[in-house]
């Protein structure tokens, strides 16, 4: 039935705006993104509610330090998964049968087990030098490793079955690990009561903790052992994602760090809490790239989609900057009247979400393919140089303040998408028409 109503009116909304009937691709690709959207929508809600309430109870500063823990983690995440994750959607969406499947993702899987404790520990040995860096407190690097070693097996997890596209189950777990995230904060609050941020992390760390464990029912089965050939055959797409990775991971981090330690915990709390308008527009994009990436690595004719993004994007330029900038208001209010209201700051994130749309839609596409991962990656790597160079302008100005990152960040957006507009129209011309899956 759900099946039925779906395909009926997106036929009737493809033939509006493209003036054709869908292929049997995009009808697949809608019903993958019903049970991607269902659970994407529902945890990013259970999130946005947890946060808020994190939020108030805490206070910029503190809410400050806990984002901090959450970017240092995710930094540390991407050292031990060292792209396996990506190479494994890539490689376990196309594979031609069960065995090459497995081959894949125990690779994946075994890297993680070795790699995982490894960084662990060399975060934990080396946390005195990290919190120099950052200027704060030893415990905050702690605690962000041992959250890592159970976000990295989440993440990797998620990858498996993102790959499998087994979107029903996938947003089945979501669910439950939202659901989950709110009861205990909710527990934290009105039963332990203490404004730190430390208590906070717990119901982060368990509810993805109970993910891992519900993803791991159908992931340990599939699990074989190392497998060489494999491995080697995937390397070349490896290293790309290894080091875009790297960069990717400095790229989006270094705008809470660079606050951190040059304007405050305070500043931090209150630029995390306009991200959020962000956040929630990066876990509803996540439902279509959740689906987008594993379809189009199936999917020859790239430059057809490329244009229908494109026009579509033409579209929704004025609504999402309208819906966005509402959005961030109400956040704001939500949080309360800690975190100032400034419309300078709501229409930048309003611009930065519709920018980073336009970037994911492209970013699946360069990734789908290692001719064209190759060629973008080129021009991607001075990326780190040309976000550096904005924040040493920004900080040696006269007036440093919150606005500048702002702006920094809406460029490093732009930089990608001309980065890859670039790419479609010079560099690579002649494959754009019949790209294979490579």
């Amino acid at each position: 039935m759900i099946r039925k109503i779906l395909i009926n009116n997106f036929n009737k909304l493809h033939i509006l705006i493209f003036g054709h009937n869908p292929s049997n691709t995009m009808h697949q690709f809608i019903l993958n993104f019903f049970w991607s959207f269902l659970g994407i929508v529902y945890s990013s809600c259970a999130f946005f509610v947890g946060i808020i309430l994190i939020g108030r109870a805490l206070g910029p500063t503190e809410f400050g330090k806990y984002n901090l823990v959450l970017t240092i983690s995710s930094m540390i995440v991407v050292f031990m998964s060292l792209g396996f994750d990506t190479t494994a959607i890539k490689y376990i969406s196309g594979s031609k049968n069960k065995q090459e499947q497995r081959s894949y993702l125990s690779n994946s899987f075994w890297i993680l087990c070795i790699s995982g404790p490894i960084i662990f520990l060399i975060s934990f040995l080396l946390s005195n030098i990290f919190s120099e860096i950052i200027n704060t407190h030893r415990i905050l690097i702690i605690l962000a490793s041992a959250l890592s070693l159970v976000l990295a097996f989440k993440i990797m997890f998620d990858a498996f079955v993102k790959a499998f596209c087994k979107f029903k189950y996938q947003a089945f777990v979501k669910i439950i690990e939202s659901s989950i995230f709110v009861f205990l904060t909710l527990f934290v609050l009105l039963k332990i009561d203490k404004q730190e941020y430390i208590y906070f992390l717990i119901p982060s760390a368990l509810a993805s903790l109970l993910a891992v464990i519900l993803y791991g029912k159908i992931i340990i089965k599939e699990i074989a052992g190392w497998n060489l050939a494999a491995f080697k055959y995937s390397k070349n797409y490896l290293k790309l994602t290894l080091s875009v990775s790297f960069i990717g991971i400095i790229i989006g981090t270094i705008d809470r760090l660079f606050i951190a330690k040059f304007l405050g915990m305070n500043n931090l709390g209150i630029y995390s809490a306009y991200l959020m308008s962000i956040i929630i527009m990066s876990q509803l994009l996540m439902a279509l790239s959740n689906v987008f990436f594993p379809m189009m690595n199936r999917e020859t004719n790239k430059k057809q989609i490329l244009r229908k993004i494109d026009r579509l994007m033409f579209f929704a330029f004025i609504p999402v900057l309208v819906c966005v900038s509402i959005l961030s208001f109400i956040v704001l209010k939500i949080f309360g009247p800690q975190y100032e209201i400034n419309f300078l700051y709501i229409s930048l994130v309003s611009l930065i979400s519709y920018l980073q749309i336009v970037t994911t839609f492209y970013g699946a596409i360069v990734s789908s393919s290692v001719k064209l991962f190759s060629f973008t990656r080129m021009v991607y790597y001075f990326k780190p140089i040309f976000m550096l160079a904005l924040y040493y302008i920004a900080y040696t100005s006269e007036n440093f303040q919150l606005v500048y990152v702002f702006f920094i960040l809406a460029c490093s957006y732009l930089y990608d998408i001309f980065n890859t507009k670039i790419t479609f129209k010079f560099t690579a011309p002649k494959i754009m028409g019949n790209l294979t899956r490579t």
